[in-house]
């Protein structure tokens, strides 16, 4: 299920920008809604009753971006939803800042026994990451309003992920400078590294 919900988030800025500029508001539309169905199906046969209002929030609007999409005969309602990931993640960084920041989270679970240091390194990089999601919330909705499909499905599906791929690798470089390998690399990491050395 998460390999399913991985593809389908990094293709829909291409297959809607491909649908977009090659047919209609109308099929773009069908395909996010039939892009989201398969999933919505196994998490309300997984669920339990009390949490299928939770599971159902997210596709409810969804599908009303894309009737608005379709009754206002405007395609920035489809482009919107990378704005809306973004803000997710943002509130779900931020929300952390004023108890266990996000990245601390994580980092205890393989390193439980963390320094005052490395909790400060932590919620630092908790608010670099909700800085980027800002910034990202902000760029996908300006070419979104700009309605340019090509502009947008290029950054939403490709610069996005390569400003994320480059914030993780400088932050775990500056670990790794300030508190050893060791420290910084998480045991599962360590111990695939060690299998796959010659």
């Amino acid at each position: 299920m998460l390999a399913l919900d991985v593809v389908s988030v990094l293709a829909y800025p291409f297959a809607a920008w491909y649908v977009l500029t090659q047919s209609s508001i109308e099929a773009a539309g069908g395909l996010l809604l039939l892009a989201m169905a398969p999933r919505l199906v196994v998490l309300l046969r997984r669920s339990q009753k009390a949490t299928r209002r939770e599971i159902l929030g997210p596709p409810l609007l969804i599908s009303a971006l894309v009737l608005a999409a379709i009754a206002f005969a405007d395609p920035r309602f489809l482009l919107i939803l990378p704005v809306l990931i973004s803000l997710t993640l943002l509130g779900s960084f931020a929300r952390t800042l004023w108890a266990t920041p996000m990245v601390e989270h994580f980092a205890r679970l393989s390193q439980p026994d963390l320094t005052a240091a490395e909790v400060r390194h932590c919620r630092q990089a908790t608010w670099l990451w909700c800085g980027f999601f800002t910034i990202n919330a902000v760029i996908s909705a300006a070419l979104a309003w700009r309605s340019d499909p090509s502009a947008w499905a290029l950054y939403t599906g490709l610069w996005s992920y390569v400003a994320m791929a480059a914030i993780f690798a400088t932050e775990y470089a500056l670990r790794v400078k300030r508190f050893g390998f060791a420290r910084a690399t998480p045991g599962w990491s360590r111990l695939a590294l060690r299998v796959d050395a010659p």
